[in-house]
């Protein structure tokens, strides 16, 4: 039994929908010819277009470094006499962007769809993005290309009225057509895919525990991200069944659970009901369609209290409920339970607790975030629920990176007793192999997918996914801060472990932990709270630490801004608020001395936590006047600390980095920090990530002495799940190629740190939006690419480029004096179509995964997915 993912299942069901308003678009059949670009060379950034356009159509590429060309083909189109044939030559940094441009209303769903054919196996996306800064992206999905045309299609909402790209994005080398595009409004449109019936819900009695996607969160009061908040299985007391799932929500905090992805039909009545009750006073909630507006106010007891909510879905790209239970000021902590969840399509619900499948099963791990080292045994645990006929086995497969699912062979377990839950140990390929002979593990990251059949085969479980990676041991360095590899965390126990694992030793205290910002360090004027064994936690695991002096409490302000996240960032513009200032920089960064070292100046004050603040006095100048109380400061609480200032972007030169040096210099400073969010493949000499790291030296060189450069956030900003890959975000199977080019990119242009942005707790399943896990705290893969990066070349500093043939970009990492035995590695990829490399002597070849490539006469073929040479 196979289940569509929910946005595949609402495009099959989008094409005929019963209101949708077809949107006129200029030339969709690309019959007639528009601009033809007669470009000879390359402009500035390594841009260089050629061909014919069909009329209407722009090529948006130029801000890139690639090659492409454009024709109007007339051999087979999918209609008419011909479509536009799209060649991409080589990206060196940035995209191929290919659009035309439409007008969206605020609140409109739209659908854009074509049809597309070219080199198979190769991507593209097909995408929303607003026409004019700030950029948004409205909507994304990713398109596999074949040699026969295939439609594909993207549902995006507009946040604004707003001119809108239609847009299909390359970031590889390529060739492919494009033909009979549409646009439809399907704000009203209903679903006439085919009705369901019974419990959509997947493992909604945790009888073998939390599995299928449910998932939990606490937050509010700042302070929560500190501690792990999981839901947990309960046995005994439930509602349906033996055991139910239970959350403690901290005092003055909301709380929330989330189930997993689910298909609905939307514009159809659906039914969502639960058991729920809570071990204290009686506590408000409510049933939410999370990405709607949608939402039922409920009451829970001290007694098991069935809820039920029908609603009408809107057409989404991903379909979770959730129950909320918002803070209660004063309550204290609160423990809810909830069991017996249920849903239905139709106004009605069933009487009784009826499970989507007679089975449940649960898959888990030995370690955190579902990981593996070389050398451990690959064995997980399945747990069944309720007691499964003796005849009963697994059917498994994997599903690795690029998404092939391979069959497990079937794999013998000792008998069970019937009348008890069965837990069995499976081993997952791609293990360790004691011998004779040895075989090393195999790295990377997989999918397992298991469901419990019967004697004949037939399906007694919905399938059940586990996400697994093995990653090499992390590399030793004597002092973390040495490491180019940042990620923001919450400072929560599971959290700091799985960074370690994965080798990303310097963390950032931005709003994942809010530790060590003024209103959190000084919550009342003159009395400062300290969260030493947070951080502890973090220097004990060897983790360094860039701590945030940032934000300001309201008494510090003349326009205080309202409550919660924003509550923060106050503008300090009361006239004794630089005196206060220097009071709390000079007592938080004594305080941790020797624990944080390294503080950077306010976060993103180019934007809403400063300068767009509505605030009149919250000027470039102010920031500047702050900034340079903060290093004199700092430096005489610390003797050792590095002061990191100005925190600018790519586009606010004349708005925010201009001014600030004018006013501060550069000796306000130790670090010269910026943040850079794309999703585009980097590398090549014209790469965005070069161009940053010139224009930034520049702008300091006009100011003074340059100082080194971090980027201390950034990332694709939204990154695919592996698990729920319809849910959008950088797809996972470029998400390696993505996160290697542009980690050596940075490094080979002389930034000396990178912290990805994010990790956040409580994420829902399959929720892209700077999450760089997933619910369960796996991985996605651009961390385990950047595991197995870091594990070869961090400390080592700046790359050297090395030349290896025509086409290829390649930075070499040479060992330093402290790496006893170290080995040379070269990173190397191709910025245009794969190229055949002999493998130097001396040298091994590892893919991005860092496994062993095996070479034919002495060959490998390179493409843009980087590969490794180490020096035997």
């Amino acid at each position: 039994m196979k289940f569509l993912p929910p946005l595949l299942m609402a495009l099959l069901a989008a094409g005929h929908g019963a209101q949708a308003q077809s949107l006129p678009l200029q030339n969709p059949g690309f019959e007639e010819a528009g601009t033809t670009l007669n470009n000879t060379a390359p402009n500035g950034n390594g841009w260089l277009g050629t061909g014919q356009l069909a009329r209407a159509w722009d090529d948006n590429s130029s801000w890139a470094d690639i090659g492409v060309s454009y024709a109007l083909e007339k051999t087979n189109p999918h209609s008419g006499q011909s479509s536009q044939r799209i060649a991409v030559s080589r990206v060196g940094g940035g995209a191929a962007q290919f659009a035309q441009t439409a007008h969206f209303q605020k609140g409109h769903l739209y659908r854009f769809s074509v049809w597309l054919r070219g080199n198979p196996g190769s991507r593209l996306t097909v995408q929303f993005q607003q026409a004019a800064a700030p950029y948004s992206n409205y909507g994304a999905a990713s398109a596999g290309l074949s040699a026969e045309w295939q439609r594909f299609s993207v549902l995006g909402k507009a946040t604004e009225d707003a001119d809108v790209f239609l847009m299909l994005r390359v970031t590889e080398p390529t060739t492919f057509f494009v033909d009979d595009a549409t646009l439809d409004d399907v704000t009203n449109e209903v679903s006439n895919q085919k009705p369901q019936t019974g419990n959509l819900m997947p493992n909604g009695s945790f009888e073998s525990g939390i599995s299928g996607g449910w998932n939990a969160r606490v937050e509010g009061d700042p302070r929560v991200v500190w501690r792990d908040f999981n839901l947990m299985n309960v046995h005994g007391d439930a509602a349906q069944g033996g055991r139910c799932a239970a959350l403690q929500i901290a005092p003055d905090c909301d709380g929330a659970i989330t189930a997993p992805v689910t298909p609905m039909r939307f514009g159809v009545p659906h039914t969502f009901s639960l058991w729920v009750r809570t071990l204290g006073p009686d506590v408000p909630l409510s049933l939410e369609l999370d990405g709607s507006e949608l939402r039922s106010y409920q009451q829970a007891g001290q007694e098991w209290k069935r809820v039920t909510w029908t609603f009408t879905p809107p057409l989404l790209d991903a379909y979770r409920l959730r129950v909320h239970f918002p803070s209660q000021k004063g309550a204290g902590q609160r423990d809810v339970a909830i069991d017996g969840a249920m849903l239905e399509e139709g106004d009605k619900t069933s009487p009784n607790y009826v499970p989507a499948a007679p089975y449940e099963i649960a898959i888990r791990g030995a370690r955190k975030g579902n990981l593996f080292f070389p050398v451990d045994q690959s064995i997980v645990r399945i747990e069944v629920a309720p007691a499964p006929p003796p005849n009963a086995r697994f059917s498994l497969s994997v599903v690795d990176v690029n998404g092939h699912e391979t069959p497990l062979p079937p794999q013998k377990f000792a008998p069970w007793n019937p009348q008890t839950p069965l837990t069995a140990s499976v081993n997952l390929p791609f293990g360790p192999i004691a011998g004779p002979p040895f075989r090393s593990a195999k790295l990377g990251i997989w999918k397992l997918r298991a469901t419990l059949q019967d004697a004949k085969g037939q399906p007694l479980s919905q399938a059940t996914d586990f996400v697994w990676a093995r990653v090499p041991y992390p590399k030793k360095l004597s002092n973390p801060a040495q490491s180019y590899f940042g990620l923001h965390i919450p400072f929560a126990p599971t959290y700091i472990e799985v960074a370690r694992d994965l080798g990303q030793r310097f963390v950032r205290l931005h709003d994942s932990s809010m530790i060590g910002k003024w209103p959190i360090a000084e919550p009342e004027e003159g009395r400062f709270e300290f969260y030493d064994e947070q951080v502890n936690r973090a220097h004990a695991a060897g983790l360094a630490v860039l701590g945030m002096l940032d934000g300001a409490p309201k008494w510090t302000s003349t326009q205080p801004r309202e409550g919660g996240y924003w509550g923060i960032w106050n503008i300090p513009d009361k006239p004794d608020a630089l005196d206060k200032w220097h009071t709390y920089v000079k007592t938080v960064v004594g305080h941790y001395k020797g624990r944080i070292d390294n503080w950077e100046i306010w976060n993103e004050p180019w934007g809403d936590w400063w300068i767009n603040s509505k605030n009149p006095n919250a000027t470039p100048e102010l920031y500047a006047q702050f900034m340079a109380a903060a290093n004199e400061e700092a430096h005489r609480a610390n003797a050792g600390v590095t002061v990191v200032g100005v925190d600018t972007f790519s586009g606010h030169d004349d708005t925010w980095t201009k001014p600030v040096l004018a006013k501060s210099g550069t000796s306000a400073f130790d670090v010269f920090s910026f943040h850079d969010y794309n999703d585009a493949l980097a590398g090549g000499a014209g790469s965005r990530v070069a161009n940053n790291a010139t224009h930034f030296r520049e702008l300091q060189k006009a100011a003074g002495p340059v100082k080194p450069l971090w980027n201390t956030e950034g990332g694709p900003g939204a990154i695919g799940s592996f698990y729920a890959p319809s849910t959008g975000g950088l797809p996972f199977n470029s998400q390696a190629a993505y996160m290697v080019r542009y980690d050596v990119a940075s490094l080979a242009a002389g930034v000396k740190h990178f912290f990805v942005y994010a990790v956040h707790s409580g994420t829902p399943m399959g929720d892209p939006m700077y999450r760089a896990l997933e619910h369960d705290f796996a991985p996605r893969p651009l961390l385990v690419a950047r595991a197995v990066l870091a594990s070869l070349v961090d400390g080592r500093g700046t790359p050297k480029a090395k030349a290896l043939g025509k086409g290829l970009t390649a930075y070499a990492f040479m060992p330093t004096a402290s790496e006893s035995g170290g080995r040379e590695v070269d990173v190397v990829w191709s910025n245009g179509e794969a190229q055949s490399l002999t493998v130097p002597r001396g040298f091994e070849a590892l893919d991005v995964w860092g496994n062993p490539m095996a070479a034919k006469d002495g060959r490998i073929s390179v493409g843009a997915e980087p590969i490794y040479l180490r020096s035997r």
